[in-house]
């Protein structure tokens, strides 16, 4: 699976029984027309927040860790500071080399369910403003797996109970929602 692809602009939009399915009701839709860039910058602040607290209790504690980086020490327009210090003002002097930067946020974070994968491309399909918050946000400011960790962390109260589990299965789909898909694994 995957999602890092655009949708091609002719992949049909699910049915409503597809929808439904994935857990795309009218109101869930409609709470997913009000998400913005803002929300998902926030989230991914969290999500980074999250996974250094994670790394520091596997460490005993320990300051130090890489994880979140990405997130935390972004700068203005997606460069550290430093280096966007340097930029701005380049010295006289040469200076050593910056170090290398530390592994992404996305490289921490688990795969999506086979039903998140579902829910995502019903979404996706279903409500353009979100495939478009996706194009403004992946990859300048996020990266793909980034984002959907973001987006599952802010449905999660919204969802079906069971659906963000790992091994989650995806539902079932209409033989309209089945082509669909297909057309969209056949574009990626």
């Amino acid at each position: 699976g995957g999602l890092g692809a655009p949708l091609p602009p002719e992949a049909a939009a699910p049915s409503a029984a597809d929808r439904l399915a994935v857990g795309l009701g009218p109101e869930f839709v409609a709470w997913l027309r009000t998400l913005t860039y803002a929300d998902f910058c926030s989230e991914a602040e969290a999500v980074a927040a999250s996974l250094r607290e994670e790394e520091a209790k596997q460490r005993g504690g320990k300051e130090g860790g890489a994880v979140g980086r990405e997130v935390a020490e972004q700068g203005q327009e997606g460069r550290p500071p430093r280096a966007a210090a340097a930029a701005a003002s380049p010295s006289k002097k040469a200076t050593a080399p910056p170090p290398p930067p530390p592994p992404p946020v996305s490289a921490s974070l688990p795969a999506l369910s086979p039903w998140q994968e579902r829910h995502a491309l019903c979404a996706l399909q279903a409500v353009p403003e979100l495939d478009e918050l996706r194009f403004v946000l992946c990859p300048r400011r996020m990266r793909d797996r980034l984002f959907w960790a973001c987006y599952f962390r802010l449905a999660r109260g919204r969802l079906p109970e069971g659906a963000l589990e790992p091994g989650a299965a995806a539902p079932a789909l209409s033989p309209q929602g089945l082509l669909a898909e297909l057309a969209l694994a056949e574009g990626a």
